[in-house]
């Protein structure tokens, strides 16, 4: 993994819930109803609500009805909208009021839009995370993205969900792998649309767009130990299921194989010979002298030689005492 530039980051990255499960299990299964999509969906705090229901849900938060698009205007085939609905704090998908559920399913029928929405539903959940750690709705500002842009992309919940987004978006709808979004980002030169629009309404020497950098060296760093450890932990599990191979093989190879016959030998005495009676033990002489035992002299010398002063002392010591 190549090593990341430190930077100080004041509010840590939030890491978004995995949303891909959640899309997953609702394509597994057929709903009548919203109601029973959002049995699973509010799992993972999300909801999904008509244009109507979600116009309802907000009236009485001025700030935040004043962002909502026109019915007549959808962001995307086949639905409306995703946002974090301040009031309930939870992730709203917004579908249309005539058949919100054929919708979907048409929906989940498109790859790249299944992939888009997934993404959507990651940065709003990093929005509901911000949220959190905020503790009062009261202190998250709704800035209206069309006719505040500059206002809208400045704030700092924004950025990071952004930071989020481009770097999501580019690894799985444009394929690039991580580390060559690295290389791209280290170079500035990334190409999504939402980089571009910062680079327009901000210098490359403004806070905003260096806290986008750092947020998304941030979320880059994250994906890559990710990566790092999956590759770790697949090394591992190949060792692991080679060596159960080789074990059941070894098990396979011992019970299949053919049992093994002795050879047919014949017996080297006649039937009816008697044992000859065994000879004397005898004493086997060496084949060569050995060698003499030490001398009287020998080991006088040698204790002369080994002695301490004390250990002398001490035998003369017991000897003058006889």
């Amino acid at each position: 993994m190549k090593k990341l530039k430190k930077f100080n980051i004041n509010e840590g990255i939030v890491i978004p819930a995995k949303m891909d499960e959640l899309i997953d299990k609702l394509k597994t299964e057929e709903f009548n109803s919203l109601d029973a999509i959002n049995v699973i969906s509010e799992r993972y705090d999300v909801k999904f609500v008509t244009y109507n229901e979600f116009v309802n849900s907000i009236k009485e938060d001025e700030e935040m009805l004043a962002t909502v698009p026109p019915e007549n205007k959808p962001m995307l085939p086949f639905m409306h909208f995703a946002v974090m609905n301040k009031v309930t704090k939870l992730v709203n998908v917004v579908l249309p009021n005539n058949d919100p559920i054929g919708n979907l399913s048409r929906m989940f029928k498109q790859k790249r839009l299944e992939t888009l929405l997934i993404s959507i539903l990651k940065h709003e959940d990093i929005h509901k995370n911000q949220l959190k750690r905020m503790g009062s709705s009261d202190n998250y500002i709704f800035n209206n993205p069309k006719t505040e842009v500059k206002k809208y992309l400045g704030d700092q919940t924004e950025i990071m969900a952004y930071a989020f987004s481009i770097i999501d978006e580019l690894n799985k709808m444009e394929n690039i792998p991580y580390e060559e979004i690295l290389d791209l980002l280290k170079s500035d030169m990334i190409s999504h649309r939402v980089y571009v629009d910062y680079k327009e309404y901000f210098t490359k020497g403004s806070k905003e767009f260096k806290r986008l950098r750092k947020y998304m060296f941030g979320y880059l760093e994250n994906y890559l130990k990710q990566e790092k450890k999956s590759s770790e932990a697949n090394i591992h599990d190949k060792i692991n299921i080679n060596q159960e191979m080789k074990n059941m093989l070894t098990f396979e190879n011992y019970f299949n194989a053919e049992p093994e016959v002795a050879p047919i030998t014949k017996p080297t005495t006649k039937p009816g010979t008697r044992p000859q009676k065994p000879g004397p033990t005898r004493k086997i002489r060496p084949s060569v002298d050995p060698r003499p035992k030490a001398e009287v002299d020998d080991v006088i010398n040698k204790f002369k030689e080994t002695s301490t002063k004390k250990d002398k002392k001490l035998i003369n010591d017991y000897y003058a005492n006889k």
